[in-house]
């Protein structure tokens, strides 16, 4: 039966080389490079299947699956189960005790609800805890160790993390415990504490977990990698899947340079997957995102390969007044002939340039849905998030059950408790409730227990990840930056104002930039990390799209300043259709 199975699954894989690669390897130690559209979780779940079927691991040993919410959990879960679903109950009852799928949270807590009495006795009702983010804490002594640790972590402080992180926990254990409280990141810090103070309980979970695999490896941060670090010992295998070019802004805390680090560190296998199948017979869009992947696997080389090339989708405006009238023509006709169809307008940062596209939609009676004013890095977005939070544990502390009408419930007597005192918290209420929408129909969710859809809902507020639930909003037209926009998908796209000053950002590379008088920066092909962070902001833009990327540009902006033609078009080969 099993040798059907893997014959099965490999015909699956039979017409792409690159995944029939990964699927066959047998090397311990792998690292799968896989850009969106690519096949990636089908090949991570079959490779998975395949290795289970050949006994690898063995014995009671389990795989263990780590992704990065609980979103991300449940989907696995739910691709799984589908994986499974042609399969003979016997088998499916075997391959589900063998794999453990959570996230890095759901991980921690488990080894915390089992073992942590042996760093304070009430770490065993973990789950009667309320968890809190370090800004929300008020009324310890030491709060300044709780504020700077979680300054490091979001900022990727890795000298200052692993140097501070026995004070944090002390203070977590000595000051926020005795309230029934513990911050999110203390889930893992004391999870650490607990796995290097006591080597037997490690090696337990060594042996436990003989094959890790981690999805969206890009997203890792120090105290994740730490974790994984940990459970790695000299027989673990270990498959690491991401895209380095989904790594925009040193995505808060996120380890820099990661897969090459951990490559060297731990003599990784490296593969690529070649094909990109979401946009499999779109030849325009499989060129865009080629030209970015050609160019940033090897600038120069890169660069030598690219030839010349134009697309009516991109244009060039003789100022930033006609690209906005023609952008937003555009987006008119679109809407009229397909109002189901969800369009976005992305921008690398707020200001006037913007601001006049959106005064445009105005004008012509468009609505739409302004993301902008949902600053993911504000004060007052995480603070929402964090109220969210504290009032969805007051309401369901009990076993209260979290179906439809209490979620209702709930949210109607937050609501009514909070003042909405700006435009940005109208934004937010409408995004929560796209958010409890979207969650009650979600069939991933649905098949969830109690404490699966709690920690679901709770791990949203708690990591401030409402924002990407914003392609659930009804409004079919939004806008918004690029920033916010990784992680989620439109129908169409429409990048603005790809120019000197915007993409690349000002304070991102062009203050600095010793070409910004052309923005011919060919001497410093290659040698520039700041390009390729910028190339990867445009790499994520237009890789939200479905079916379509309508990409613009102006030589004067909003203040009728002359600009220039970004040089990531430059170094792409790109040259924009001038309007006329």
């Amino acid at each position: 039966m099993n040798n059907i199975i893997q014959e099965l699954i490999t015909t699956y894989f039979n017409n792409d080389k690159s995944q029939m690669e990964v699927l066959k390897s047998e090397e311990k130690r792998i690292i799968v490079e896989a850009p969106p559209g690519y096949g990636k979780t089908k090949l991570l779940l079959s490779k998975t299947l395949y290795n289970l079927l050949s006994h690898i691991p063995k014995n009671h040993e389990k795989v263990l699956m780590l992704t990065f919410s609980n979103n991300s959990t449940s989907k696995m879960k739910l691709d799984l189960f589908q994986n499974l679903d042609n399969y003979p109950y016997n088998v499916r009852s075997w391959i589900n005790s063998k794999i453990q799928i959570t996230n890095f949270h759901g991980l921690a807590s488990g080894i915390l609800e089992k073992y942590g009495y042996l760093l304070d006795a009430k770490l065993k009702n973990l789950r009667n805890l309320q968890i809190v983010n370090e800004y929300d804490i008020k009324n310890i002594n030491n709060i300044k160790n709780l504020l700077d640790f979680k300054h490091s972590v979001d900022n990727a402080l890795e000298n200052k993390i692993f140097t501070s992180l026995n004070k944090y926990n002390d203070t977590v254990l000595n000051e926020l415990l005795p309230q029934n409280k513990l911050t999110y990141n203390s889930i893992l810090t004391l999870t650490i504490q607990l796995l290097q103070d006591n080597l037997e309980l490690l090696s337990l979970y060594k042996k436990l977990y003989s094959k890790i695999i981690v999805d969206e490896f890009q997203d890792t941060n120090h105290l994740n990698l730490r974790i994984i670090e940990l459970l790695i010992g000299k027989d673990t295998n270990i498959e690491l899947y991401g895209d380095p070019l989904q790594r925009i802004y040193g995505f808060i805390g996120t380890v820099d340079n990661i897969f090459d680090i951990v490559g060297e560190k731990y003599n990784f296998n490296f593969y690529k997957l070649e094909t990109n199948y979401r946009f499999k017979g779109n030849g325009y869009l499989i060129n865009l995102e080629k030209r970015v992947r050609t160019y940033a696997d090897n600038p120069v080389r890169g660069f030598d390969k690219l030839a010349s090339y134009s697309h009516e989708n991109i244009t060039v405006y003789d100022n930033h007044q006609k690209e906005t009238k023609n952008v937003v023509e555009k987006i008119k006709r679109l809407h009229e002939s397909n109002p189901d169809k969800k369009i976005a307008i992305l921008t690398a940062r707020r200001g006037k340039d913007i601001d006049l596209i959106m005064n445009e939609l105005n004008q012509n009676s468009i609505t739409y849905f302004n993301a902008l004013e949902l600053n993911t890095e504000s004060i007052d977005y995480k603070s929402f998030c964090d109220e969210c939070a504290k009032a969805f544990q007051s309401y369901f502390d009990s076993e209260k059950n979290i179906v439809k009408k209490e979620l209702n419930k709930w949210y109607l007597n937050f609501k009514g408790n909070f003042r909405v005192a700006s435009t940005q918290q109208q934004s937010l209420f409408t995004l929560l409730t796209a958010f409890l929408k979207d969650i009650v129909g979600d069939r991933s969710y649905r098949l969830l227990n109690r404490e699966g859809k709690y920690n679901y809902i709770l791990s949203v507020f708690l990591e401030h990840k409402l924002s990407k639930y914003l392609s659930a909003i009804e409004n079919p037209i939004q806008v918004l930056t690029i920033h916010t926009s990784k992680g989620l998908e439109w129908d169409i796209i429409f990048l603005v104002d790809v120019e000197q000053g915007m993409l690349p950002s000002y304070s991102g590379m062009c203050k600095s930039c010793e070409y910004n008088i052309d923005c011919k920066i060919n001497e410093i092909r290659g040698k520039s990390r700041l390009f390729i962070e910028q190339l990867s902001v445009f790499y994520v833009a237009v890789t939200r799209a479905k079916e379509n990327v309508y990409i613009s540009l102006s030589e004067k902006n909003a203040n009728n300043f002359n600009t220039n033609i970004s040089c990531i078009l430059d170094e792409l080969k790109i040259v924009p259709t001038r309007y006329n």
